[in-house]
């Protein structure tokens, strides 16, 4: 079983909507989405946008904006990164996407991060893409879509990596894994044989 889930508290929680967070493979980095965000100049932060925080041991830093190189005035969210803390997947709906919500990717290089780029249409569509999740293999991407062709509403896909910045044509994850329901999160374990995911189907909770 499980143990009750306990509120992580400040510095990362706040007032605001804080969610979507993501701890990295060597267990000292944690990224979130912040929402209801607002900036004096208007500009250079939206009302949700990417947020990092740091560990040592077990007391988070005070969580830190990633700024204007990744977060717009769009909507900036669900951040994933890859177990070599290399590649930032997250989801934006800024200009120069397919349509509603797409992946973006931006790269650690010279100790900076990078202008993300999308995905490509391979990944992204004229609807939403969501939930990125790379799993440790760093070749396998995962992520809930309800623009490609699926079963009904949301449904989990995944993609191969095909090269440095190319991914295979996303291949929807089927039944019973998709059902006609929602399903718009999942969580792959490193041994590859266990998957936890998120969906509204037969819900007993809400």
């Amino acid at each position: 079983g499980w143990f009750t889930a306990k509120n992580l508290g400040r510095p990362a929680n706040t007032l605001s909507q804080e969610a979507a967070q993501f701890v990295s493979a060597d267990g000292h980095y944690m990224f979130f989405m912040r929402c209801e965000n607002r900036s004096e100049n208007g500009w250079d932060r939206g009302g949700c946008d990417l947020f990092m925080a740091y560990t040592e041991d077990s007391t988070w830093s005070v969580p830190q904006s990633f700024g204007a190189t990744i977060n717009s005035p769009a909507y900036e969210g669900m951040p994933c990164l890859s177990a070599d803390n290399r590649e930032l997947y997250f989801v934006s709906d800024r200009e120069g996407g397919y349509g509603g919500l797409d992946i973006w990717v931006s790269h650690f290089e010279d100790g900076l991060w990078q202008l993300p780029r999308n995905l490509g249409p391979e990944i992204n569509t004229a609807g939403d893409e969501t939930a990125p999740y790379l799993h440790i293999d760093n070749n396998t991407l995962y992520f809930a879509s309800n623009g490609h062709v699926g079963l009904g509403g949301s449904d989990l896909f995944f993609s191969r990596r095909t090269g440095d910045t190319t991914w295979s044509k996303a291949k929807n994850m089927g039944y019973p894994i998709n059902t006609t329901a929602d399903e718009i999160s999942i969580c792959v374990t490193i041994d590859g044989k266990e998957a936890y995911i998120s969906s509204d189907r037969d819900s007993v909770m809400g």
